[in-house]
This record gives structure tokens, sequence and C-alpha cells, in this order.
């Protein structure tokens, strides 16, 4: 299944799952961030379960396109906001790993020598910039080797406050 189809086939397949996972934790209004955009399960879902809105950030271009395909006659879309660019404790520009064989598969954490050099910002600032209050983050985090594993974090987790 190749060109438009994929990234819709992508999202139904996946979207119970996700919605099973952040449905107990995602209240009314919250604004959720997702660091690593993929084609965009969570942030399809997110809106549809109560979210405000969902800021996602995404680095890959390839990404960003089945992104913007999947999102191209979505209703939710004005409560969505695709930062095309990666998350970090900094900005700057970063260079993220492609794996081997994975067309639009980067990550911050897999070992390659094909890489993508690509702007990063901190997700404080685009949150400032937007004048929203982040209340859940998204992250993907890959270890060598073994399949992606989604972190979701509140804010307070991170920083140690409440």
């Amino acid at each position: 299944m190749a060109g438009r189809g994929l990234p819709g086939f992508l999202i139904a397949d996946q979207r119970g799952n996700v919605k099973e996972v952040i449905r107990p934790i995602v209240e009314p209004g919250d604004t959720l961030v997702a660091c690593g955009a993929d084609v965009g399960v969570f942030t399809h879902v997110a809106p549809a379960i109560g979210a405000a809105g969902v800021v996602t950030f995404e680095p890959d271009r390839i990404q960003i396109e089945c992104f913007r395909r999947a999102f191209a006659a979505e209703p939710a879309v004005s409560r969505v906001f695709l930062i095309e660019q990666g998350a970090w404790s900094e900005p700057g520009v970063r260079e993220f790993p492609i794996a081997p064989g994975q067309s639009g598969e980067s990550s911050v954490l897999v070992r390659s020598h094909n890489c993508i050099r690509a702007p990063v910002t901190t997700i404080d600032r685009i949150a400032r910039e937007l004048g929203l209050s982040v209340n859940l983050i998204k992250w993907t985090s890959r270890a060598r080797s073994a399949k992606p594993r989604k972190v979701l974090l509140k804010p307070s987790d991170v920083t140690g406050g409440s």
C-alpha cells in the first residue's frame, strides 16, 4: 500500500490501542505534546477524546509529509500545531540518525551512518509562543534493536514540580 492511503490505514490500525492508553490520563481541555509526529496516530486520537489541542514536533521531512496527508481533511486540524523541528533541551541544529532500511524512521537513539540534520527547539519555547500550558508529553524512545516504546509524561514528572 503506497501513497495517500497509507497514513490513514496506519492511523486506523493503531487508533484503538492509543485510545486505551491515553484515555485514562487525558482530561477534557488538556494540551498534549507529541515529540515525534510519525503519521499522527497520537495526534489524531487526542482531540477525539477531549484534548483541547496537540502540539506535535517532527524533524523528518518524510514523516512531515505523511503527517500532512493524514490530516489534510481532518476537522480537528485547527487544534493541531505541527512544529517542523525536533524537540530538544535547547534550540539549535541536531543530527537525527535514520534507521537502516526504514524510510522516514528517524530517532535520537538509533545508531546509523545515515543522518538528517534538522532544526530543534524546546517545548517550553513553543508553548510560550503559542500561549499554551502543556498537560501531557508523548515521547517515543527507541533503544538499539528494540521496539519503539511510547513514554507518556506529565510536565511535573520532568520538572519535579506540580
